[in-house]
């Protein structure tokens, strides 16, 4: 019982927020400034309580949390595949 409390959050923890870092990091090496990452941030961070609070455990839960994930990912690949349309700057 104990795990179909935990297990979801750990899921999301690892296969949700990888993709929210790797945006925060992408927006950082293209914009070269830390108010875009800080601004993605902290809307992440003040949506969580919108986000995250659900009342469903153990299975719903998880479901909710892979569906999340799956949603973030995808906004990854759309990312990545748009600015690999455009050309890169050479950083000096």
């Amino acid at each position: 019982m104990v795990l179909s409390k935990f297990l979801p959050g750990l899921f999301f923890h690892y296969a949700g927020l990888i993709p929210v870092r790797i945006l925060i990091v992408w927006l950082y090496d293209r914009s070269q400034s830390l108010i875009p990452p800080i601004l993605l941030h902290a809307t992440l961070t003040a949506f969580t309580f919108f986000i995250f609070n659900i009342s469903q455990v153990g299975v719903s839960l998880f479901i909710y949390y892979v569906l999340l994930a799956i949603g973030f990912w995808i906004l990854v690949a759309i990312v990545k595949n748009k600015s690999m349309l455009k050309p890169n700057k050479i950083r000096k």
